[in-house]
């Protein structure tokens, strides 16, 4: 007798849950039926009223345009900063001519060992100090 008493105890624990199981998803259903989307929170933009963005700018123009004008006038070729006899006057006598993507195979190539750089000169010196630099 006890193992039908348990057996339909079982049986009515299991109905239950298929009752519960069965609420549970029509309850999901209708809530699925009667979902509507959010409207819109962010304003839509017309193309006519947009605003073009600031650039990013690492330094301000405003305050170094004075500067760079002056400087910009000075020649900055490799020959006028260190003449025909630089270090760097043969690789520059090559290397000037190359644009592009073939620069650094010919970098590369100058820079294996048959390649020698011409005398180190040490004495000019070719830095320039701003008037408000921090060094000061």
């Amino acid at each position: 007798e006890s193992e039908s008493e348990s057996e339909s105890e079982s049986e009515g624990e299991d109905e239950d849950k298929i009752e519960a199981e069965d609420k549970r998803r029509a309850a999901a259903a209708e809530a699925a039926a009667a979902w509507t989307p959010k409207a819109s929170t962010t304003p839509v933009v017309e193309t006519s009223e947009r605003k073009q963005g600031t650039p990013f700018q690492r330094v301000e123009d405003d305050k170094w345009m004075d500067k760079v004008g002056v400087l910009s006038e000075v020649d900055n070729s490799y020959e006028a900063r260190f003449g025909e006899g630089g270090y760097g006057a043969k690789a520059n006598s090559v290397l000037a001519k190359v644009r592009g993507k073939d620069f650094r195979h010919e970098k590369t190539k100058r820079k294996r060992g048959t390649y020698r750089g011409g005398t180190i000169d040490t004495s000019s010196g070719n830095s320039f100090r701003f008037a408000d630099s921090d060094d000061e």
